[in-house]
């Protein structure tokens, strides 16, 4: 069924928005380590820097990330839709 649904360019709302929130946590994790001026990294580039994973991981699980509440909210809320159409 979710594959079918894919397929049909029909997404579940709360897996876009738990991925929305995904997005808007990389990018704030981008902003904090981007530097500034001259040496900050382009947006492009910063995303292929050596131990990123790990970096993110650590801002994820920190006080700083204002994102992971609405993120779990979501996702569990996705959870909860896909068992129902199964």
């Amino acid at each position: 069924m979710f594959r079918e649904e894919c397929e049909r360019m029909r997404w579940n709302a709360n897996l876009d928005k738990a991925m929305a929130q995904l997005y808007l946590a990389a990018l704030a994790f981008y902003r904090t380590k981007r530097g500034k001026g001259n040496t900050a990294v382009d947006v492009s580039h910063s995303f292929y820097r050596a131990n990123l994973m790990q970096g993110f991981e650590n801002y994820w699980q920190s006080a700083a990330n204002s994102r992971r509440a609405e993120f779990t909210t979501r996702l569990n809320m996705f959870v909860s839709d896909l068992a129902a159409i199964q």
